[in-house]
């Protein structure tokens, strides 16, 4: 069968589907409360019934069984080589029934991946109405703390539990409203970034946006086209500089950075920023677990386990309060992923950003124009995984994960669809005998 008559061949997609994962995947996850954020929350059981629906009505993981059966029998033989030789003496059974959590989410998001519609006609809708939502929750809590007179301790977050969580949930809609091609939304999307640095000023909405709209401008290929990398890069980066050296928090943001380097020479002194402790911490925490268990990692979902590392922070991060939380998740993904899954764990997020880099270099060849939000948006949400995971994280079940594993699967179904469309053109093209 040919690579166009198996998309064909596919059930009728749902129009709404895929505005619906979005919400999902940006306020599902803390819905139900501060927490869910990094844990099996209500978005989890959304996504498994949606993905049992569809499945019920013929779409299935498609050409991402292998990758599904792959990861599954990886992370299957790492499993149980780590019940063994694993140091933890607790967590079992959070690491038993979380892994086969996990595997059933890979393949709900594979079947949803192929059971969504990829167009713009509600999408930029759906991306303005949840970007509108979030800007409104904060501006409401900003409201709160104002009159309860704790502008100076506290920044506001909206629904979230704090401001990096709303920047990993937000960043790939705002960054997909930017790239609309249309100047109001843009504006629009100006308009969001300023209200949110303004009032949450959150040093991690920086950073993504700017590794998103990088990452977005190789995709659109505008990088070999300097007049249009000035527009749809340089300049909203200038943008977003520009806010972060207007806001009220801008020396808050500058302390964060400079207080990576300032916790990692002097890990003793208590002065050092909290959020640059905590993120030393967790480079101390991967290097330590790696080391403890000779680079097998200490299981599935076991980061925080009795007896903890040992590290120059730690007792920092117990006198600050700031301890259960930033021990499970390890405060940004990737020291979660080498801390639990070991050098594995490190090869497997090798070859997705291989695969994404791949990806963008294909993108940048060109896509119709009406998949240009589609496109910002999926890249967007893969950028926040792959490339956020080193500045910050909320674990396996958070919504930004599996929105980037979501976005991992939704392009290379854009690809093949656009590839398949250029094979058809060209065979109608040619001359009958």
């Amino acid at each position: 069968m040919s690579a166009t008559a198996s998309w064909d061949a596919a059930p009728v997609r749902r129009r709404w589907l895929f505005g619906a994962l979005l919400w999902i995947f940006a306020l599902g996850p803390y819905a139900a409360g501060e927490g869910y954020g990094s844990s099996v929350g209500p978005h989890v059981l959304f996504l498994l019934l949606l993905a049992g629906w569809e499945a019920s009505r013929g779409f299935a993981p498609g050409r991402w069984w292998r990758m599904v059966a792959g990861a599954t029998v990886l992370l299957s033989l790492h499993f149980l080589g780590s019940l063994f030789s694993t140091p933890c003496q607790d967590l079992t059974g959070k690491s038993m029934g979380s892994f086969v959590l996990f595997i059933a989410l890979i393949w709900a998001l594979a079947v949803l991946a192929r059971a969504v519609e990829l167009d713009d006609r509600r999408l930029l809708r759906t991306l303005a109405a949840l970007s509108a939502t979030v800007t409104v929750t904060v501006i409401l809590h900003h409201g709160l703390l104002l009159i309860n007179g704790r502008t100076a301790f506290e920044r506001a977050s909206g629904i979230f539990p704090e401001p990096s969580h709303l920047a990993l949930a937000l960043t790939p809609a705002l960054v997909a409203l930017g790239f609309s091609g249309r100047a109001a939304v843009t504006g629009l999307a100006l308009a969001f970034i300023a209200v949110l640095l303004l009032f949450s000023s959150s040093s991690t909405l920086i950073v993504l946006l700017l590794l998103a709209l990088a990452c977005v401008a190789v995709a659109m290929g505008h990088a070999r086209r300097v007049k249009t990398l000035m527009t749809r890069l340089v300049l909203p980066v200038a943008a977003v500089l520009a806010l972060v050296w207007v806001s009220p928090y801008r020396d808050d943001a500058i302390a964060r950075v400079a207080g990576v380097q300032e916790a990692g020479l002097q890990a003793a002194d208590t002065s050092s920023n909290a959020s640059s402790i905590i993120y030393v911490m967790g480079w101390e925490h991967a290097i330590e677990n790696l080391d403890v268990t000779r680079g097998f990692g200490l299981g599935f979902n076991r980061m925080g386990c009795e007896p903890r590392p040992v590290t120059d922070t730690a007792d920092i991060i117990d006198l600050l309060g700031l301890g259960d939380a930033n021990y499970n998740d390890g405060s940004f993904t990737i020291s979660k992923v080498l801390s639990e899954l070991g050098w594995l764990g490190a090869a497997m997020w090798g070859v997705m950003l291989l695969v994404f880099v791949h990806f963008l270099r294909r993108l940048a060849h060109g896509v119709k124009p009406e998949r240009r939000v589609t496109v910002a948006l999926l890249v967007g949400m893969v950028a926040v995984l792959l490339l956020g995971s080193f500045i910050r994280g909320t674990g396996y079940f958070s919504g930004p994960f599996l929105a980037g594993l979501f976005g991992l699967m939704c392009l290379q179904r854009v690809l093949a669809e656009e590839a398949a469309e250029r094979q058809k053109a060209r065979a109608s093209e040619e001359p009958s005998c």
